[in-house]
């Protein structure tokens, strides 16, 4: 007679196995029984199948029980990358009980140890691991410098401020990266100068995580980014130009409009008239209505982009004149932005761009007349349904759906024969929509003269 199983060994076999619901009993019955099931839990750690390990690790983060913080430590070096990610967790969950082994941890000869610990400090964030990650910054392994620099960068401790500083000029670049995502989750105005600095390497990557940070750092950041912007290296003033918008400090403004109307700013101004346009002001108007002439498409659909976000009169009536622009890409901009403005007056000129030569332009009109929820633009709007392109066709009843005038059933039910599937689901949801909230039976719909 074979001996009865203990609960211990079936939930074991549960979290071997790959019954789903059998396992969630095992952990339900696990969590009740709360500190007591700690030791058979740190037992089940050095089990042979790794997902026993997990679950183990995963249920000892639950239960925050500080007994298991050396097993867990020793789960950070376990063979399987899963286990070591769950014991990170179930150390994070710890929080500051965990600190002072993971701060010894950081001196382990294991190389795997040393990142995993300071994966888990930056999760924990506790100020008490500053002095030992920053120590860690000197680590021969690449790997525990990252995670280093992560932590403190999530501590946001100014006391890791100098020590980060020098590492925006290492050659890993990868690192660079880091440290100014890091430099910038502290916010100190002390690497300001530095992270500026960074604006000018040849890492896309350097310069868009040291841009970023800039604008975390907040105000204090202006003065500098305006003085890069008479920088000889284009990509720095593009970039200062760029978080200076975002940061939308009205210092900004003046150097912007004089970096905007430079005649050997070409490759610059797209991204100088979009900064304008992010920082809102309407002084920046006629500066970007003079790149409206320009020849290059590029910058006047920037200059489009950039009037979207300003609210004037003289910004309207610029976007209106630019859905008739020879450049696709400048129409659509100034549908997308006469969409963000809501300028329901200039309506007719939207409808207009129903019937564009170019596809996205008819697909996004079509879209921002869905936004506005205009009556008026019912009739106009089931005379696209015919658009031969799938995609327009889809836009198009989708806005219809969003109005929800029921002069749009019959037309909608003949296209419930669409050749696109696509269609039909968006046609079978509009009319669903439209019937929802409109129980009158449909109106005359209009009709096409054959010529």
């Amino acid at each position: 007679m074979s001996k009865a199983k203990t609960p211990t060994q079936e939930w074991l076999e549960a979290f071997r196995g790959k019954d789903e619901r059998r396992q969630a009993r095992a952990r339900q019955a696990l969590r009740q029984m709360g500190s007591e099931a700690v030791p058979f839990l740190l037992e089940a750690l050095n089990d042979r199948s790794y997902q026993v390990r997990m679950e183990a690790t995963h249920l000892l983060g639950e239960l925050q029980d500080p007994r298991a913080v050396p097993a867990l430590l020793m789960a950070l070096n376990d063979p399987s990358v899963n286990v070591q990610r769950a014991a990170v967790a179930a150390l994070g969950a710890l929080g500051e009980k965990a600190v002072p082994a993971l701060v010894e941890a950081l001196q382990a000869k294991e190389n795997r140890l040393r990142v995993r610990a300071a994966e888990a400090l930056a999760q924990i964030r506790h100020p008490s691991a500053v002095e030992a990650l920053i120590d860690a910054l000197q680590d021969p392994v690449p790997e525990v410098q990252k995670m280093a620099v992560m932590a403190l960068g999530e501590i946001g401790d100014d006391r890791a401020t100098d020590s980060l500083i020098p590492l925006l000029q290492t050659s890993n670049v990868e690192l660079s990266r880091y440290v100014a995502e890091a430099l910038g989750k502290i916010g100190s105005r002390k690497a300001v100068d530095y992270l500026v600095e960074a604006l000018c390497s040849q890492s896309l990557d350097l310069r868009s995580a040291a841009s970023e940070a800039l604008v975390r750092i907040g105000p204090a950041a202006v003065p500098a980014l305006i003085q890069i912007l008479q920088h000889e290296n284009p990509q720095a003033r593009r970039w200062a130009a760029e978080a200076l918008g975002r940061l939308k400090d009205r210092r900004a403004l003046e150097p912007l409009i004089a970096l905007l109307r430079h005649p050997e700013e070409e490759r610059v101004k797209e991204y100088v008239a979009l900064a304008l346009g992010t920082l809102g002001y309407e002084e920046a108007v006629p500066a970007l209505l003079e790149c409206l002439k320009g020849k290059g498409s590029q910058l006047r659909a920037s200059a489009v982009s950039a009037l979207g976000m300003i609210q004037s009169e003289q910004s309207l009536q610029a976007l209106v004149q630019a859905l008739e622009d020879e450049d696709w890409l400048v129409r659509l901009n100034a549908v997308q932005a006469l969409g963000r403005l809501r300028a329901f007056h200039h309506l007719p000129a939207l409808l207009a761009r129903l019937r564009d030569p170019e596809w996205s332009v008819r697909y996004h009109a079509a879209q921002v007349l869905g936004e506005w929820r205009r009556q008026e633009a019912v009739i106009p709007l089931l005379l696209a349904l015919d658009d031969p392109r799938a995609a327009v066709r889809r836009s198009v009843v989708e806005a219809l759906g969003r109005i929800g005038d029921p002069r749009a059933l019959p037309m909608l039910e003949r296209l419930r024969r669409d050749e696109n599937e696509e269609v039909k689901e968006a046609v079978r949801e509009a009319i669903e929509r439209i019937r929802q909230h409109s129980p009158h039976p449909p109106l005359k719909t209009p009709s096409r003269s054959k010529k």
